[in-house]
C-alpha cells in the first residue's frame, strides 16, 4: 500500500507541459520564439518545433540553434491543423498533461505558462484556455484577440469599472497561443484537417464544447504577436488597468 507521503508527492508533482510551435518557412520568427519558451518559469515544459516542409532553412535552423528541444519534420506542407496533429499526437504519446499551440511569429512572457497552467489546474472544467495576446514589439491589444473581450459582457463591464478578473468564459478561443487539456483531445479528437488553415481552432473548441469542456481567456497570461492593431489616430486609444500589478495600452475604439 503506498505510504501517505507518496501520495502527497503524487499530489504535489507539477504537470507536464507541451508548447508546439509550428512553422512553415518562419526562420526570421524562430530564436525569439522558441527561446521564450526555454525560459519560461513555468515547470515541466517542453518544446516541440514542427516543420511543415520549409524551404528557407527553419528546420536546421531549430535543430543547430535548439538542440535539446523535440524537432519533428512533417515532410510537406500539412496547414496549421494537419501540422500541429502531428506535434499534439506526439505529445499525448509523450504523455503531457496539456498542449499549448504557440504561433511561430509569437513569444511568451516568462510567467504566461504557469499562469495559464494554474488557472486551468483550479478550473477542471476548463478545456482550452486563451493567453492574452498583445503586439509583437509593444503592450497594444491585438485586434483579434480583442474580439473575445468584446464577446464578454461580464469583462468589459469590469473593463469599464477598471478591475478585472483573472479569467473569463468564451465561447471562442485563439489558436495563436492556445492551452489545451489533454485529457479533452483524447475524449474529443485533434483538430479537423478540413480546416486546412483558419477556423481550425474555432471548429475544435465549439466541439469541446459540445462535450461539456469549457472555454476561457487570461487577463494576465501574455504572449506576444505579431498582428498589429490598426487604429485611426491617437484619439479612438484609451489606456485599460489588465490587473492590479501591470497597465497595458489598449488602443481599443472609443464609444464616442
Amino acid at each position: 500500500m503506498a505510504s501517505e507521503s507518496q501520495h502527497s508527492s503524487r499530489r504535489a508533482a507539477k504537470p507536464n507541459v507541451a508548447v508546439i510551435v509550428l512553422g512553415y518557412n518562419s526562420r526570421k520568427w524562430l530564436e525569439r520564439c522558441i527561446q521564450s519558451v526555454l525560459d519560461s518559469d513555468c515547470q515541466n515544459v517542453t518544446a516541440f518545433y514542427v516543420d511543415n516542409d520549409s524551404r528557407d532553412g527553419s528546420f536546421e535552423y531549430a535543430q543547430t540553434r535548439f538542440p535539446d528541444i523535440r524537432h519533428i519534420q512533417t515532410g510537406a506542407n500539412l496547414g496549421f491543423a494537419g501540422g500541429n496533429n502531428v506535434g499534439i499526437l506526439q505529445a499525448l504519446r509523450e504523455g503531457n498533461d496539456y498542449i499549448m499551440l504557440l504561433n511561430a511569429d509569437a513569444w511568451l512572457e516568462p510567467d504566461c505558462l504557469r499562469e495559464l497552467v494554474a488557472v486551468m489546474e483550479a478550473e477542471p472544467k476548463l478545456g482550452f484556455f486563451s493567453a492574452l495576446i498583445l503586439g509583437y514589439d509593444d503592450r497594444r491589444l491585438d485586434k483579434n484577440w480583442m474580439q473575445f473581450m468584446r464577446m464578454s459582457y461580464r469583462c468589459l463591464q469590469d473593463l469599464w469599472n477598471g478591475s478585472l478578473e483573472r479569467w473569463y468564459p468564451t465561447d471562442s478561443g485563439s489558436g495563436a497561443a492556445l492551452l489545451m487539456r489533454s485529457s479533452m483531445l483524447r475524449h474529443i479528437g485533434l483538430i479537423d484537417p478540413v480546416f486546412f488553415m483558419y477556423f481550425e481552432e474555432i471548429d475544435l473548441i465549439r466541439r469541446g464544447r459540445y462535450h461539456g469542456y469549457g472555454s476561457g481567456f487570461s487577463t494576465r497570461g501574455v504572449v506576444h504577436h505579431y498582428n498589429h492593431l490598426e487604429s485611426s489616430g491617437p484619439g479612438d486609444r484609451k489606456s485599460t488597468r489588465l490587473n492590479s500589478s501591470h497597465e497595458w495600452i489598449s488602443r481599443m475604439p472609443s464609444s464616442a
